[in-house]
């Protein structure tokens, strides 16, 4: 009870936004890369909500171990590299955020815990667009926001529309698989649609069609005109949004280039060619990132793991942290007995493909799609979604 208690915070929280709240519309980026409040809060409930799960449920030993080997090659890397500015306070910090998200991997989800964290996730959305509108009602921030190109983006009560079309794409793929239990789930999952096609964000927009099409094509297996019905329903949802916001998505799509990452990275490959073996340290991208360059991009963030942890912990070191994260997945995928190994394989390559694009290890709306790979890839018996929940034919007894 712990654990889904604390989850429910963390998702309020991440949904109130303390940070715009304060701030409303005129965010800035700070001189130096110091994490705001909002996100602190974050991160703490993250470790919190981590711990209570770690601590109250039965642990994979061999998850702990792997995890343990991902500390040691970030620990080696920091205790070998040379780079001058170098701090143990800001490694720390970066472990910390790091094992505040991988510990949701190292111990077992009850059937309880999954149907609650898909329902809660289901419903992030459509509370964070609620909530944006009664922000903007009351002036304290808009609740679209407008791109470097023009384009008008939904955001709710979100920092960016990115971060919300990053959790609507997994509130989609969680819906579907609710819906397999209970139709009534699929109504939420058009409005989670609907809300993803709106947020204009490209890799979201990549990877919820994916996840809803895994989990269409891999679940229902005995209910195959629930399966074709639900397919025609999102399309029919998802269609009149893209004709309603088609001029935003065209251009989103065909004017947008990378959205400053480009210089991002661009700034980041001195550092790669001076600190090819053991990279500047876990956490230190910020410090070889020039002040002039985060401003211009809006953001101290590298905007691709894959990057990041090249320059961080060195080639070998990315190259280690990878291969023990992958092992982690398909451990635990083993252990749990993931029955949809199409949609869970689906999941870890748009996890993937988050990593290329944006800050996947570090944001909790995109780092959630890594436990939610298995938490939704396993039948949901009729016993764990709740007493009010009338059994179907054809589903888990």
């Amino acid at each position: 009870m712990l654990f889904r208690i604390l989850f429910l915070l963390l998702m309020a929280v991440t949904t109130v936004n303390i940070d715009g709240i304060i701030s409303g519309n005129d965010a800035v980026v700070s001189e130096t890369a110091t994490a705001s409040l909002g996100d602190t809060v974050e991160k703490a409930l993250l470790m919190a909500t981590s711990l209570g799960f770690f601590l109250t449920r039965r642990r994979h030993w061999s998850n702990v171990v792997l995890l343990g080997l991902i500390v040691c090659v970030t620990l080696a890397c920091a205790a070998l590299t040379d780079f001058a500015d170098f701090e143990w306070t800001r490694y720390a910090r970066s472990l910390f955020t790091l094992l505040a998200l991988l510990l949701l991997l190292a111990a077992s989800f009850t059937d309880e815990d999954r149907s609650w964290m898909l329902k809660v996730i289901a419903c992030v959305p459509v509370a964070a667009v609620l909530l944006g509108a009664a922000y903007a009602a009351i002036g304290l921030r808009d609740a679209f926001t407008m791109d470097t190109v023009g384009v008008f983006r939904l955001q709710g009560s979100f920092r960016s529309a990115a971060w919300l079309g990053a959790i609507a794409s997994c509130a989609l793929f969680s819906a579907i698989r609710l819906g397999e239990v209970d139709r009534r789930f699929f109504l939420l999952a058009l409005a989670d649609a609907a809300i993803l096609a709106m947020t204009a964000a490209r890799t979201p927009l990549a990877a919820g069609a994916a996840l809803a099409l895994a989990a269409l094509f891999w679940g229902f297996e005995r209910q195959p005109l629930v399966k074709v019905g639900a397919f025609v329903a999102l399309c029919l949802t998802v269609v009149p949004a893209a004709v309603i916001f088609g001029d935003n998505l065209i251009r989103r799509f065909t004017e947008s280039g990378l959205d400053g990452r480009d210089v991002l990275w661009g700034s980041a490959e001195p550092a790669l060619r001076d600190y090819p073996n053991f990279g500047v340290g876990l956490g230190h991208q910020p410090s070889v990132l020039p002040p002039a360059v985060a401003h211009e991009a809006g953001t101290w963030a590298l905007h691709n793991e894959y990057m990041r942890l090249t320059l961080e912990l060195g080639t070998v070191g990315c190259w280690l942290f990878f291969l023990l994260l992958l092992a982690m997945m398909v451990n635990l995928a083993i252990r749990e007995r993931v029955e949809m190994v199409g949609t869970f394989l689906v999941a870890i390559a748009c996890f993937g493909l988050y990593c290329y694009s944006d800050n996947a290890l570090s944001v909790p709306s995109i780092g959630l799609l890594l436990p939610l790979a298995v938490v939704a890839t396993k039948r949901i018996p009729i016993s764990a979604m709740g007493r009010h929940f009338p059994a179907i034919a054809g589903t888990a007894p």
